[in-house]
């Protein structure tokens, strides 16, 4: 499952690569924002690279990223995005789609 923060996350670090590198290091981070250690590696590898902005952006989001990974899994889905106004819009989106009116 993937937080808000995730996709803010990518979009601000391509920003910082050069982009001829944007779908490698969306490819990595997608897999690095699963587990913990997999994103200090990636850190390291863009330090590496000269991407210092890209690393800054990353330890920037870094201690928000796994929050919602505190509450129990039954919960984590219900947590996909902290704005509660658009939550309810995707839901209503979901049940009008589902009901046909007929007349």
């Amino acid at each position: 499952m993937r937080s808000p923060y995730h996709v803010h996350l990518v979009r601000a670090v391509l920003r910082n690569v050069a982009k001829k590198y944007h779908k490698e290091i969306a490819g990595k981070l997608k897999v690095a924002l699963e587990d913990e250690k997999k994103i200090l590696e990636l850190i390291q590898e863009l330090e590496s690279k000269g991407y210092s902005k890209a690393v800054d952006t990353i330890e920037r989001f870094q201690s928000r990223l796994w929050n919602y990974r505190t509450f129990p899994i039954s919960h984590q889905r219900r947590i996909r995005t902290t704005n509660g106004l658009e939550r309810i819009n995707n839901e209503l989106k979901k049940n009008k789609s589902s009901r046909r009116i007929s007349k």
